[in-house]
C-alpha cells in the first residue's frame, strides 16, 4: 500500500493538482496535514482519489483537527502538529504516539521534512509543498509491505525523489 502525505501548501491548488496528477494512479491514499486543506481537497476531488485531511492553524475549513486511520496493519495518527509544539521539540508528539500505541504519527506545521524511527514507531513530516523552510519543497510517499514501512521524500517542483539531510 502507498500513502502520499503532504502539508502546508497554503492554498496552492496548482501544487496539489500537479502532485495528485502525477501519482493518482500509483498511490492508494492521499493525506493532507493542514494549512491548505481546502485547496488540497479541491484538487483531490478532480481526480476522485481517496483522501483524508486535517485542519491546520491557518485553515478555516471544517476538517477535523486530528484523525486516526489504519492502513495495512499500521495504525496512523495524523494532525497538523501545532498543538504539540512540534516546531520547538518532537518530544511531546513522540510521547503521545508511543502512549497511544500508534505505529505512525504524521504531522506538518514546521515546513521541514522529518523522519524518525523510535521504539518500532515512526513520526513523519512530509515538509511543505510550497513554502519549505529547509531547501526543497517536499512531500512524502509511505510504502507499507507487510510489517515493513518505507518513507521516501520527493521534491514538489521536480516530483523526483530527494534525500533528506542527516
Amino acid at each position: 500500500m502507498k500513502i502520499l502525505a503532504m502539508s502546508d501548501n497554503h492554498s496552492s491548488f496548482a501544487d496539489c493538482i500537479e502532485i495528485i496528477a502525477k501519482f493518482h494512479s500509483t498511490v492508494d491514499l492521499f493525506v493532507h496535514l493542514g494549512d491548505g486543506a481546502d485547496s488540497f481537497e479541491e484538487a483531490a476531488d478532480v481526480y476522485d482519489v481517496k483522501y483524508y485531511s486535517v485542519r491546520g492553524n491557518c485553515d478555516l475549513g471544517n476538517q477535523p483537527e486530528e484523525l486516526v486511520f489504519e492502513a495495512e496493519n499500521k495504525k496512523f495518527y495524523a494532525c497538523h502538529g501545532h498543538y504539540f509544539k512540534v516546531g520547538f521539540s518532537k518530544i511531546e508528539y513522540k510521547k503521545f504516539i508511543e502512549e497511544n500505541k500508534y505505529d505512525v504519527g504524521l504531522f506538518g506545521h514546521t515546513h521541514v521534512p522529518y523522519l524518525e524511527e523510535f521504539a518500532g514507531r515512526y513520526i513523519i513530516n512530509p515538509g511543505s509543498v510550497s513554502r519549505s523552510r529547509s531547501g526543497d519543497n517536499s512531500f512524502c510517499i509511505i510504502e507499507i509491505d507487510g510489517n515493513n514501512l518505507k518513507a521516501d521524500f520527493y521534491s514538489s517542483k521536480s516530483l523526483e525523489k530527494i534525500i533528506l539531510p542527516v
